[in-house]
C-alpha cells in the first residue's frame, strides 16, 4: 500500500509553506533583537534558552494566525495554538511536514531534533518548578500553596495536618501578624515536613505598596445571643453559651480552624461557677430588661460549663446572673466579667458616601443626626497615606476585590471622598485589611518600604521564597534582587505577584529580570486583577499570563478566591469544582485561610489527582544552550 503524499492532493501546501517560512523569519529577527536587549539581565545560563523562546513567542503572538491555523488543522497538522513552550521547534516541525507533503526531502536529523526540542522545553518548566517549589508528591505535580493563619504558630497538630493533607508551600503574609508569629509558624512547618518526610517550602510575602483598609473601631462590648427560628417563629434549637471561670474575657461565637462552631463565652466568678450542676438554671435580665434563663447542660472542666439559651438576649459586662439550684437552696448571684468588644460594622449602600482617611484613625459607620440625616459619613483609613498624593476627582476606586466600587468626588486634607457606585442594594460591609485598588491612577510608590526591608531580613533567615506584592515593572524585581544580594541570598526564590494593569503590560520584562537572576515564579492575583481590569477581562488576562509564563518555562501560582466557598463555608459551588479541575494546568494553586481549610485540601487532592496527566521524564539530559 502506498502511504506517500500526493502533492497534487495538497493544493494549499505551497502557500502555507511560504507563509510559515515568513513567520519563522520574522520570529527569528525579533528573537535576536529582544535577546540583545535582555542579555544584561540573563545571569543564569539555564534561563537563556527560555528567554529565547519567550522572545519567539512574543513575536508569534503579534501575528494574526487564525486563517493559517484553520488550514493547518484541516491538514491534520498542529494549529500552533499550544506551542507556547517550544515556538521555533513547532514552526520547524510544521514546515518539515509541509515539505514532505509536497514531495520534498527533509534531512533525517531534522525531524527528531524538533521532537527533542519540544520535550526538552517541557522538561524545563518542570525543573524550574521543582527548583522554586520543591519536588512534587508522587500523586500529582500541581503544588498546593496555603495561606497559614496566625493560629498555626501555636498549633503544631494543625500545621502537621496541613502538610499531611497536601500543603506543598506555606504562605506567610507579612502584611499581617509579627515576626514572632512568623517564626513559630515556620518552625512548625519545618518540624512537620521532617516528621512526615515530605517537601513543604515556605513563602514569605512582603506587603510592598499594597493598599488596604486600615483598622476599624470596636463596637459596644455586648454579647448578642441569636436563636435560629422556623417560619412560625418557634426556636429550632437553643444558642449555646460557655460560662468561663478561668479569668479570660468573654467573646462572641466563632468558627475554629477545623470549621466547627465554637460557642460564645461569658466570664464569671470561678467560685460561683463551681456550684453549677447539669439541670440547674441561671436567671438574669438582659440589657432590654427581659427575663431570660440559661439551662446548665454539662460541665466541660473545673472552669467551663455549657449552658443553653432558648431566647435571644443582649448581655454585657456587669449583667447580674442568679444560680437557681434544683434543691431550691438559697440562690447565689454574681456578675458577668469583661467582654471582648467585636469590631463595628461599616456598611455602605449605592449612592452613599465613604471617606478614605489619611490619619489612620480607626474606621467607623456613618453617624445620623436627630432628624435621621447623615451627620458624618462612614470612614475607614488607608494603610498607605502617600497614595493620596496621586488621587484625583473622577478616578475609580475598588474595595475588597471589587465588592465595593466608588468614584472619587474630592480629595482634601481629610482624605478621598468616594461616592459608592457599586454595592448590593441592601448594603455591603467593609472591614479592616481589605484590598483597595485605583485602576485609573498611576501610583508611583517604592517597591520596598523600610518595613518591607526589615521583614526581608527575617525571610532571608527563615524562608525559601520571597513574594513581591504590587509589582509594577522590572525595576521592582531588580530592587528586590539587589536587596537579596546585599544579604548574601542570591539563591532565594522570588514570586512576583501580578495584580495591576501595569504589571500585566510589563510582564515579559518582569519575567526576564526575575528568572534571569533567581529561581522565579509568577502569582496570578485574580481578585486584584478583576478590580483593576474588570471582571469581564479576568479570564482573558489569566490565560495570557499563563501562556507568557509557559513560554519562559516559569511556574505560575493561581491565587485569590480558589475554592473560596469551600474554604470558608464548607459549601463548594459547581463552578469552583470545575475551576479546580481546570486549574491543574497551573503549576501551583493557592488556598486562602478559612475554617474548612483541611477539608478543602483533601477535596482538591482528589480532584487534581483524577484530572492530571503524568509528569514528564525529568531525567532528560542536561540542557545546554
Amino acid at each position: 500500500m502506498d502511504l506517500g503524499w500526493n502533492p497534487a492532493a495538497v493544493p494549499h501546501a505551497p502557500e502555507l509553506l511560504l507563509q510559515l517560512r515568513e513567520v519563522r523569519t520574522q520570529v527569528a529577527a525579533i528573537q535576536e533583537r529582544l535577546l540583545a536587549e535582555w542579555r544584561p539581565h540573563l545571569e543564569l545560563r539555564g534561563f537563556r534558552g527560555s528567554a529565547s523562546n519567550l522572545a519567539a513567542y512574543i513575536e508569534l503572538r503579534r501575528h494574526d494566525l487564525r486563517g493559517l491555523q484553520r488550514r493547518l488543522a484541516g491538514l491534520g497538522l498542529t494549529s500552533l495554538g499550544r506551542c507556547d513552550g517550544h515556538v521555533v521547534a513547532t514552526l520547524d516541525a510544521v514546515i518539515h511536514a509541509l515539505l514532505l507533503m509536497q514531495g520534498h526531502s527533509v534531512k533525517a536529523a531534522d525531524i527528531p531534533r524538533a521532537a527533542r526540542s519540544m520535550e526538552r522545553d517541557r522538561v524545563l518548566l518542570y525543573r524550574n518548578t521543582n527548583r522554586l517549589l520543591g519536588m512534587p508528591p508522587e500523586t500529582r505535580w500541581t503544588r498546593f500553596m496555603v495561606t497559614v493563619p496566625r493560629e498555626a504558630g501555636a498549633d503544631y497538630a494543625f500545621v502537621r495536618e496541613l502538610v499531611k493533607r497536601g500543603m506543598d508551600c506555606a504562605r506567610v503574609n507579612c502584611a499581617q501578624d509579627d515576626k514572632a508569629v512568623w517564626r513559630d509558624i515556620i518552625s512548625n512547618v519545618r518540624q512537620a515536613q521532617k516528621e512526615l518526610g515530605r517537601s513543604c517550602k515556605v513563602l514569605m510575602e512582603l506587603a510592598g505598596p499594597k493598599l488596604r483598609t486600615g483598622p476599624v473601631d470596636v463596637g459596644p462590648p455586648v454579647l448578642h445571643v441569636k436563636v435560629k427560628r422556623d417560619q412560625f417563629g418557634d426556636p429550632l434549637h437553643p444558642a449555646l453559651i460557655v460560662l468561663d471561670g478561668s479569668g479570660r474575657g468573654g467573646r462572641e461565637a466563632m468558627l475554629d480552624k477545623a470549621g466547627h462552631r465554637v460557642p460564645a463565652r461569658l466570664a464569671v466568678d470561678r467560685k460561683w461557677l463551681a456550684k453549677l450542676e447539669p439541670g440547674d438554671r441561671v436567671l438574669f435580665r438582659d440589657l432590654k430588661g427581659r427575663k431570660r434563663e440559661l439551662a446548665v447542660e454539662a460541665r466541660l472542666s473545673d472552669t467551663e460549663v455549657v449552658t443553653a439559651c432558648a431566647d435571644g438576649a443582649y448581655i454585657a459586662k456587669g449583667t447580674e446572673i442568679e444560680h437557681e439550684q434544683r434543691s431550691r437552696k438559697k440562690a447565689a448571684k454574681t456578675k458577668t466579667g469583661a467582654f471582648e468588644a467585636p469590631p463595628v460594622e461599616i456598611e455602605v449602600t449605592p449612592g452613599g458616601m465613604l471617606l478614605l482617611t489619611r490619619d489612620g484613625k480607626p474606621g467607623g459607620p456613618q453617624q445620623l443626626d436627630k432628624r435621621g440625616r447623615v451627620a458624618s459619613p462612614a470612614h475607614i483609613g488607608c494603610t498607605e497615606p502617600a497614595v493620596f498624593g496621586f488621587l484625583e476627582p473622577g478616578q475609580t476606586a475598588w474595595i475588597d476585590d471589587g465588592r465595593v466600587g466608588g468614584l472619587i468626588e474630592k480629595v482634601d486634607k481629610h482624605g478621598a471622598w468616594l461616592r459608592i457606585t457599586r454595592a448590593r442594594a441592601d448594603g455591603e460591609r467593609i472591614g479592616a485589611d481589605r484590598s483597595i485598588n485605583f485602576p485609573d491612577t498611576r501610583i508611583d510608590l517604592p517597591a520596598l518600604s523600610e518595613r518591607d526591608l526589615a521583614h526581608l531580613d527575617v525571610a532571608c533567615k527563615h524562608a525559601d521564597i520571597v513574594g513581591l506584592s504590587f509589582v509594577k515593572g522590572a525595576e521592582d524585581v531588580d530592587q528586590l534582587a539587589q536587596a537579596l544580594a546585599e544579604r548574601n541570598r542570591r539563591q532565594l526564590g522570588i514570586i512576583a505577584k501580578i495584580e495591576t494593569r501595569a504589571a500585566v503590560e510589563k510582564l515579559p520584562d518582569i519575567i526576564v529580570h526575575g528568572a534571569g537572576t533567581h529561581p522565579f515564579g509568577v502569582m496570578i492575583a485574580r481578585g486584584d486583577l478583576a478590580a483593576g481590569l474588570g471582571y469581564e477581562r479576568v479570564a482573558e488576562v489569566e490565560e495570557n499570563i499563563r501562556r507568557l509564563c509557559a513560554a519562559a518555562h516559569v511556574p505560575t501560582v493561581w491565587a485569590n478566591q480558589g475554592l473560596e466557598n469551600l474554604v470558608k463555608r464548607d459549601l463548594p459551588s459547581r463552578a469552583e469544582i470545575t475551576e479546580a479541575a481546570i486549574v491543574e494546568r497551573s503549576d501551583c494553586l493557592m488556598l486562602n485561610k478559612g475554617p474548612y481549610l483541611l477539608h478543602a485540601l483533601s477535596l482538591l487532592e482528589t480532584v487534581v489527582m483524577e484530572m492530571q496527566p503524568p509528569a514528564p521524564n525529568t531525567s532528560f539530559p542536561a540542557v545546554r544552550w
